[in-house]
């Protein structure tokens, strides 16, 4: 038997705002869009121009509108330019429930309700479905229709739904609305027996027979258990994943009992919030399969409005990780703020991963986007005994004449309103004339959100060394 929707009640009909993880969702299916229906001739510059309005309305405190245009944008890519009704109307909805629900409880209530509001003509047809990966018996997905609802053609919205789900099952569950044409992830959930602060326990309790020579990598799991059990952490929990985060903790705490450290040499995608001299600094970590020893180190630091999944799951929609298989090197995504004000913790950040993995202390290098820029930018002199090479994508200065520094690539993007390419080429052409090892490119046609996407590639195969680093300008188009 499966989980089953049935209707409950109406309420009146009343946008509800997106919220941290609608916008999370919007942003990663813009970047999947853009990545698979690339924009092409008058269409590239068009999107990249609409992409930076995005952004501006994002960090100006606008997030309907970010999250409107984002879908608008992505449709059009999708589609091919026609969009339907009935797709603009399913992207506006979205699924109001708790992201952690313990089974056999009273049955929780998912409110369906609109974000903002779609002019359109006559109404469509919309139902809502679940989704189900269950992950005890047989692993699988399952879709099933469910009653319709209600659209108010006047106010271009839906009528609110409150819907009971059936939470008897220990399942991740994706709730989804279909129209015509139209199919939209608006929402999930997981159901587990237990609540998160159980299972935390549970799994220390049994990492607790691990011998003394792992304390720091039992401090290590007691933080990843964390994105478990803080409120505050939901999105933390849909990005990683809630099912496989489960999965993994168990895996981690049987290796901790057995005397094994999970997390050595770990290979593959992982979450761990580092402690260096006081401070908090969460990072995602992956280290490909193939990876061979001693391995190079890339950092990328991402923009304002950010965090630590960005470089992973967001710019070129996780681009930074195949990159990493193609060119052997772990990636090392921090949480920017953490660094922005504290450069001297970049080496310990690095000790902490060097304890991880044989790492090639001599092939350590670091890429920024925006305010990830401005961080690079400084680490090129502050950590030049540290850093072999640095980028700066879309922000960034180089330092005053006759500072020694790691190479420095600095690469604007031509249609940058938020961070202008032109002054970045004027100080990085400066600063060549006057012997620093900085390098400038320039990506004709590209915007401040879609510059790391365009040119990530060349960037990090600039400071892996397989780029030329000879300072001076080079062809804008080598930065694509």
């Amino acid at each position: 038997m499966i989980p089953t929707l049935a209707l409950a009640a109406f309420v009146s009909a009343s946008p509800g705002p997106p919220t941290q993880i609608d916008l999370a969702r919007a942003y990663l299916a813009f970047e999947r869009a853009v990545r698979q229906h690339p924009p092409t001739g008058e269409d590239l510059a068009r999107v990249n121009r609409a992409a930076d309005g995005v952004a501006w309305r994002f960090l100006s405190g606008q997030v309907i509108d970010a999250v409107r245009e984002l879908n608008e944008i992505r449709l059009e890519l999708e589609s091919g330019g026609e969009v339907t009704d009935a797709q603009r109307l399913a992207a506006s909805i979205h699924a109001i429930a708790p992201d952690w629900i313990v089974g056999l409880e009273p049955a929780p209530e998912i409110v369906y309700e609109s974000m903002y509001p779609i002019p359109m003509g006559p109404p469509a047809d919309l139902r809502v479905a679940i989704n189900v990966s269950r992950w005890s018996d047989v692993a699988a997905s399952i879709r099933q229709p469910i009653t319709p609802l209600r659209i108010d053609a006047r106010s271009g919205t839906i009528e609110p739904a409150s819907i009971p789900l059936d939470a008897r099952y220990a399942a991740s569950f994706e709730f989804r609305v279909m129209a015509g044409d139209a199919d939209e992830v608006v929402g999930a959930c997981t159901v587990w027996p237990e609540r998160p602060e159980a299972i935390a326990d549970a799994a220390l309790q049994k990492a607790g027979a691990a011998p003394a020579v792992l304390a720091l990598s039992i401090e290590l799991f007691r933080r990843r258990l964390s994105v478990l059990t803080d409120g505050q952490r939901a999105v933390d929990r849909w990005l990683l994943g809630p099912s496989a985060l489960l999965r993994s903790i168990e895996l981690e705490a049987s290796a901790l009992a057995r005397g094994d450290d999970p997390y050595l040499d770990h290979r593959g995608d992982i979450w761990h919030e580092f402690i260096v001299s006081g401070v908090s600094i969460p990072c995602r970590v992956y280290a490909p399969e193939s990876l061979r020893a001693p391995a190079p180190v890339v950092f990328a630091f991402h923009g304002a409005g950010g965090n630590e999944h960005l470089f992973m799951d967001g710019y070129g929609a996780g681009l930074l990780r195949e990159l990493a298989d193609t060119h052997g090197f772990i990636a090392v995504s921090p949480s920017t703020y953490a660094l922005i004000g504290a450069p001297g913790l970049l080496p310990g950040l690095l000790d902490e991963i060097d304890r991880l993995y044989d790492v090639d202390r001599g092939r350590v290098s670091a890429i920024g986007h925006s305010l990830g820029a401005m961080l690079v930018s400084g680490l090129a002199w502050q950590q030049r005994k540290v850093l072999s090479a640095v980028c700066a994508i879309a922000g960034g200065r180089p330092p005053r004449p006759g500072t020694p520094m790691a190479p420095l690539l600095i690469v604007g993007a031509e249609l940058d309103r938020i961070i202008p390419a032109e002054p970045l080429r004027i100080a990085a052409e400066r600063a060549a004339a006057n012997g620093l090892p900085v390098t400038y490119r320039e990506a004709k046609d590209i915007g401040h959100v879609l510059v790391v996407a365009a040119t990530l590639e060349a960037c990090v195969e600039w400071v892996l060394g397989a780029g030329d680093r000879s300072p001076g300008t080079r062809d804008a188009q080598e930065a694509r």
